[in-house]
């Protein structure tokens, strides 16, 4: 899957900004979609439009909420005795799943933006894009995160094979 740190950061990091470009543009543009109209009413009738955004955010808190129990319980799996190798594998395969639910709670938001045509669903997506900021796989997060010995963290940074 790769070699060194060097090939590991480069796959995770193509990853994470390619899940986050593919809602950044639709939302870029449902925003001006949003601007252009101005105070026009979006899809739905006010007596509905309650239980809709109650919805949508339930749906989304709930996905982001179970991406961070997937995070937390593939963490706790890894088993500190095994190679880096091996630990930087597991991360890949419990942070890939992470941001694919992150990314499905933001696609979620942009149809509760494209619906309801409300400015909450924005600053949802935008706590969603800061959330994302927040657990960008850095050297130093990936280390602290995987609690890895200074003999280990001495092999991420010479860059040498495993």
């Amino acid at each position: 899957m790769f070699r060194n740190w060097i090939t590991f950061y480069r796959k995770i990091s193509l990853f994470f900004n390619a899940t986050i470009a593919t809602s950044f543009l639709p939302f870029c543009w449902f925003l001006l979609e949003m601007k252009a109209a101005g105070d026009q009413v979006g899809l739905l009738i006010d007596e509905s439009k309650w239980t809709v955004r109650f919805t949508f955010f339930t749906l989304i808190f709930l996905v982001l909420f179970f991406s961070v129990k997937i995070t937390r319980k593939g963490l706790k799996v890894i088993n500190p005795e095994i190679d880096v190798y091996s630990k930087l594998s597991s991360f890949y395969r419990i942070y890939i799943k992470k941001f694919i639910f992150m990314e499905l709670a933001a696609i979620i938001d942009l149809f509760a933006i494209y619906v309801l045509n409300d400015y909450f669903f924005v600053g949802v997506y935008i706590g969603i894009l800061v959330w994302f900021s927040l657990i960008r796989p850095t050297y130093d997060y990936v280390v602290d995160k995987l609690k890895l010995t200074a003999s280990e963290r001495e092999q991420l940074k010479s860059a040498t094979d495993f």
